[in-house]
């Protein structure tokens, strides 16, 4: 690199670090103990792995609104994992802290490009206001130790987010009844895990608090003036985050039987004496049986700046 670059690599200057998806199932050790141990890089950059694309081919696409790749993919994941709730901002010393912790394995954000590659390497990609080739994030790739073995979808990292109490917003619905649906903003999210053995068996309790506001309603003849309707929204909101987060648990119970959740950290933390018995076989057997019992707490403050919606006024 030297002998083609014309100024010396700066590397205090790393924004967003992308690790290849073949190189990750390989192993990231190795690499993460040079970006620790070298004194010139800082720890405030951001890890990702590439989904389906070399990182090589992931630089080359032209991007809107942020003339260097790099800075787009920093501010994109910085500004998605605080106000969209599948995306996770993992930093270095986040990672290695996630390596070498007992009961706890690793995830990272994954990227891929969505559209025409081939079109997303010319600068035709940015001339235009449709872009025909996109980066974007998509989904956590789960780590065993320190390679890739899996991913969660969407939908799975959105439940992983709020069992590891890292939602700082985001937005959920409920359908109506009859058509359309109730949107509702998550304003914050708090998470409390609790480990306990029972008849010589580990279970968690996990309890989640969420508070959010009426975002919009396309629903007709819904009345948000009367108690009844919020609380009929909170249960059926408080049964749709509890199925999320079950199916992400039982997911990763039964396909990856890694502990990605931090369950094990929790038992070492309250039983110390237990874990040091578990631990040699926790991720082999008593994570993928672990029981859990979850608890959602759903609350709406507020409406917005209206009451009723107005097209419970229309008429055919």
């Amino acid at each position: 690199m030297t002998q083609i670059s014309p100024r010396k690599i700066y590397f205090p200057h790393l924004r967003v670090f992308l690790i290849g998806e073949s190189m990750a199932r390989q192993g990231i050790a190795e690499i993460l103990d040079f970006l620790l141990r070298d004194h010139e890089f800082r720890t405030d950059f951001f890890l990702v792995v590439t989904r389906g694309v070399t990182a090589e081919e992931t630089l080359k696409i032209m991007t809107p609104l942020e003339t260097i790749p790099a800075n787009k993919l920093f501010n994109s994941l910085q500004t998605a994992a605080k106000a969209w709730s599948p995306s996770k901002a993992v930093t270095l010393d986040e990672l290695i802290n996630d390596l070498i912790k007992e009961g706890k394995h690793p995830v990272l954000t994954g990227l891929e490009i969505s559209g025409d590659r081939n079109i997303g390497q010319t600068k035709e990609n940015i001339l235009n206001i449709y872009t025909p080739s996109q980066l974007q994030y998509s989904g956590l790739a789960v780590f065993k130790l320190d390679k890739l073995i899996g991913w969660l979808d969407e939908k799975d990292s959105r439940g992983y987010r709020f069992l590891i109490g890292e939602v700082k917003s985001s937005v959920g619905f409920e359908r109506c009844k009859n058509q359309g649906k109730v949107v509702l903003e998550i304003l914050k999210t708090n998470t409390k895990t609790k480990g306990k053995i029972v008849d010589s068996r580990p279970e968690m309790d996990i309890k989640v608090y969420v508070e959010a506001n009426v975002a919009s309603v396309e629903c007709r003849g819904l009345d948000l003036t009367k108690p009844e309707t919020i609380t009929e929204l909170e249960t059926r909101m408080e049964e749709k985050v509890t199925g999320l987060l079950e199916s992400v648990i039982a997911k990763v119970q039964k396909e990856y039987k890694v502990d990605i959740f931090g369950f094990g950290e929790v038992l070492r933390r309250s039983h110390p004496r237990v874990w040091a018995k578990m631990k040699e076989d926790w991720n082999e057997y008593y994570f993928p049986n672990l029981k859990t019992h979850i608890q959602v707490d759903y609350t709406i403050r507020r409406n917005g700046t209206t009451g009723n919606s107005f097209l419970n006024e229309l008429k055919e």
